[in-house]
């Protein structure tokens, strides 16, 4: 037969053991939705980055396009060649 202390000792130590798992349980849900939260930022700031890139790129490509035209048309009997094949001689200092 079980004796009401060791009942009430082991009930109490369920009761515990209980208590502490919540508090647990607050603490690793609490931090987890801060880290969503960053998580949320990074993402947002990230997309933000992409678009900006994307912006860049298709300035880029547009000035190139633009600057290409310009080259034919004032010098049509010239190649265009890339940058990395013109003489160091017909590129500014850099």
């Amino acid at each position: 037969m079980v004796i009401q202390g060791e009942d009430s000792r082991s009930i109490g130590q369920k009761w515990n053991t209980g208590q502490r798992s919540i508090q647990k349980g607050e603490q690793l849900k609490s931090s987890g939705l801060k880290m969503m939260e960053k998580g949320q930022k990074m993402v947002a700031e990230g997309q933000k980055n992409v678009e900006k890139g994307d912006q860049s790129i298709m300035q880029g490509k547009l000035l190139k396009q633009q600057s290409e035209h310009e080259y034919r048309q004032k010098f049509p009997d010239q190649k265009l060649l890339p940058v990395d094949e013109i003489p160091a001689t017909q590129t500014s200092a850099r």
